[in-house]
């Protein structure tokens, strides 16, 4: 299969690409100033010009660099310069559409082009939420957020799936790896003031690092570790576990730090479908245990600080069970068309249970912390469905590929995609921020990704693809 094309090398494309990387810079900039945004977003929106500007004159083919580069402005822009993440949406979706476009124009691509198996969910999933808009006349940014991304998502699904044929795949997983090395560097370092010097001793567990959601910095290393593992499991060059072992303890660190427990359960589960699916899976065993021996001499002093906030019997679903009870009965009173999406934050809030005397009880609780639950309330029963149906589409092609792919180069792919689905679908049924279309735009991405993957495995080793 294909793992690059050509880098375009012309005097002529190469100047119009710089041109266009300007246009999009200068574009985000008055966005941003039209926002009112920070005085600091200088650096967000330098680094992305920086970014587009390398990306586009000398490897046209690695569009995974935007992909899983960029989107640190999404967590280091918004957490350190106070910058509007709406503003740096609009900035990274007109970056990706204007690089994916002008690429597929002008490589010429040719022939029958990869067929998209999640297109018709994903379309359908967009009119649910246009009619359930509509249907509730609740017009705010959340339902105006989740419309524009739900759109903009079927869009780049395609391009994605058509540009991914001229990428290397397994390339491209390892990009992912890098970015959540880079995101635990950055929430390690953040916390410099809460951990010491000696022995990282815990003083305040969880951080919200500069404000930002501690439960979105879990992501990375949820997504990165299920993706190393794999490495170690099929890379033969030994040298290469020297980069892979300090990263595994680097990413393992900081979700235990982070104490994010349903990610913690996802890597649980991904390392353990990844075992029980290799014959030969005594290299994870090994290095895992190496790793996870580290941790524990590292962070001895705060073992039983570690193990008390995730194991507490009395902190149970942290009131997750009673906020999927009130979904049932919102989905049960709005079960067509739902509230629409935003509906539960702006009309039914303060009846929950999570309320006093018209006070909330726990601050910052605007969702339900399970997306099919979230989608339920927002658009109706047809929406969880829709989804359901994409969980259930990918898992009966995988089976299938799996097949297939047993003894080829490109198995240890789709072992990756496969975990990390996993991961994602055991994260989803605690949180929000996997897989939903609308209002975690890096997190469907991924999502989004890992469809394309599979769609160019079906298009290169299926026959009725």
């Amino acid at each position: 299969m294909p793992d690059t094309i050509s880098g375009i090398n012309t005097k002529s494309t190469k100047t119009l690409f710089f041109v266009v990387a300007l246009i999009v810079t200068v574009i985000s900039t008055l966005i941003a100033v039209i926002c009112n945004i920070n005085v600091y977003l200088g650096f967000g929106f330098l680094l992305t010009a920086a970014v587009l500007i390398i990306l586009i004159l000398f490897r046209p083919d690695m569009l995974e660099i935007h992909f899983f580069l960029l989107p640190f402005v999404f967590v280091v822009a918004p957490a350190f310069s106070g910058i509007s993440v709406i503003a740096v949406t609009m900035m990274w979706l007109i970056g990706l559409f204007m690089i994916t476009f002008i690429q597929f124009c002008s490589e010429g691509w040719t022939g029958a082009k990869v067929k998209t198996h999640y297109s018709l969910p994903l379309i359908l999933y967009a009119l649910l939420v246009i009619l359930s808009v509509i249907a509730s006349g609740n017009i705010s940014s959340a339902s105006m957020s989740s419309l524009t991304q739900c759109i903009a998502l079927i869009f780049i699904y395609w391009m994605l799936t058509q540009a991914l044929s001229h990428q290397n795949l397994q390339r491209l997983l390892i990009t992912l790896i890098l970015g959540a090395i880079l995101c635990s560097v950055i929430y390690l370092y953040s916390m410099r003031g809460i951990l010491s010097m000696a022995g990282l001793l815990i003083s305040s567990l969880r951080p919200a690092v500069k404000g930002f959601n501690a439960n979105s910095w879990a992501l990375y290393p949820m997504m990165g570790i299920p993706l190393l593992l794999v490495l170690i499991q099929y890379n033969k060059k030994k040298t290469h576990l020297l980069w892979m072992i300090p990263t595994l303890v680097l990413l393992l660190s900081t979700a235990l730090l982070n104490m994010s427990r349903s990610a913690l359960l996802a890597i649980l589960v991904s390392v353990l479908f990844l075992m029980l699916t290799h014959h030969v899976s005594r290299r994870i065993l090994l290095w895992s245990g190496i790793a996870v021996a580290v941790l524990l001499i590292l962070y001895l002093p705060s073992v039983l600080l570690f193990s008390e906030p995730i194991i507490r019997p009395e902190s149970g679903l942290a009131g997750r069970e009673e906020l999927w009870y009130i979904a049932s009965q919102m989905i049960a009173e709005n079960p067509i068309l739902g509230t629409g999406p935003g509906g539960f934050t702006s009309r039914f809030f303060f009846l929950s249970a999570f309320t006093e005397g018209g006070i909330s009880k726990i601050a910052n609780q605007i969702g339900f912390h399970n997306s099919l639950f979230q989608i339920g309330v927002d658009l109706g029963i047809l929406g969880p469905l829709l989804l359901l149906s994409m969980y259930c589409l990918f898992l009966r092609r995988s089976a299938i590929l799996w097949r297939r792919l047993r003894n080829t180069s490109a198995f240890p792919v789709l072992a990756a995609i496969c975990a990390l689905m996993l991961a994602g679908f055991v994260r989803s049924i605690f949180e929000v921020d996997f897989a939903i279309p609308h209002g975690y735009l890096f997190e469907n991405l991924i999502f989004i990704t890992l469809l394309g993957i599979q769609d160019q495995l079906s298009a290169q080793y299926l026959t009725d693809s």
